[in-house]
């Protein structure tokens, strides 16, 4: 597992335009995005806690070390989507992610029977995709989780033209509801909008911050902080919901239960 650093930075919209230009010399478009209409994509996160909320309080407090578990797509409901179980782990200011790929279409199958080896997308050569699956579900069962909020977003995405390793995303229009369903992974219309006068600016590096990355910053005068979509789109929903309220959800979706 591969640790990067990354920094987050919430930017005004006003200063999206003028932030492509003076980046734009420095970076290529993501190839995933450079096969879309718009260059950019949409990105659907069903994220787990507990009833507790135990990695929202752990954000919220600045835990150093901590983690996010959750199910992640792109884009719309078209033919056969790829869908990823993801664990997304936090050491400060460094990140890595163990993920496993699976058909949307066969994930209600996989969360009722548990058939990891033959739902998951293996890979002949190493058995990765498969090992980083149980991981998923042994934080899902061992920890009682459930879906807690949908967290949808588009973004922009570049890499350095001089370091691929450099990766640059701008993250816009984002959206959320409270505890989604396998099912509504694809939704769009009950979405509450946040920060909807901001994007989310993240500067993911493997080396040393980039002097030139260094100046953008300095010249916008951009403050890093710990923004997180998800805890963030959290509050939202309880600010939009006053009944919103982890014990008194009833897990929709079974794990490994007919």
């Amino acid at each position: 597992m591969n640790y990067r650093k990354e920094f987050k930075y919430l930017v005004p919209n006003e200063l999206l335009t003028p932030i492509r230009n003076v980046l734009k010399p420095f970076i290529h478009l993501d190839d995933f995005a450079m096969q879309r209409d718009k260059k950019e994509y949409t990105v659907r996160s069903i994220y787990y806690d507990t009833k507790s909320m135990q990695y929202y309080f752990e954000k919220i407090e600045g835990y150093k070390i901590r983690k996010k578990i959750r199910i992640r797509g792109y884009n719309q409901l078209l033919g056969e989507k790829v869908v990823f179980l993801e664990i997304k782990r936090r050491y400060e200011n460094f990140n890595a992610k163990n993920r496993s790929p699976v058909l949307y279409g066969d994930l209600e199958e996989l969360f009722a029977t548990g058939n990891i080896e033959d739902l998951v997308l293996s890979n002949k050569i190493s058995d990765k995709r498969t090992t980083d699956g149980k991981r998923f579900f042994f934080n899902i069962i061992s920890n009682s989780l459930i879906p807690t909020v949908l967290v949808v977003y588009d973004r922009e995405a570049f890499f350095g033209k001089l370091d691929r390793n450099i990766r640059i995303t701008i993250d816009k229009n984002i959206r959320s509801m409270g505890f989604p369903t396998l099912k509504d992974l694809y939704r769009e219309d009950i979405l509450v909008p946040t920060h909807p006068n901001y994007f989310i600016l993240e500067l993911k590096f493997n080396l040393g911050f980039p002097e030139w990355l260094q100046s953008i910053v300095s010249f916008f005068k951009l403050n890093r902080i710990a923004v997180s979509k998800y805890s963030t789109c959290l509050d939202i929903q309880k600010k939009y919901d006053p009944l919103f309220n982890p014990d008194t959800y009833k897990f929709r979706n079974s794990v490994f239960i007919n």
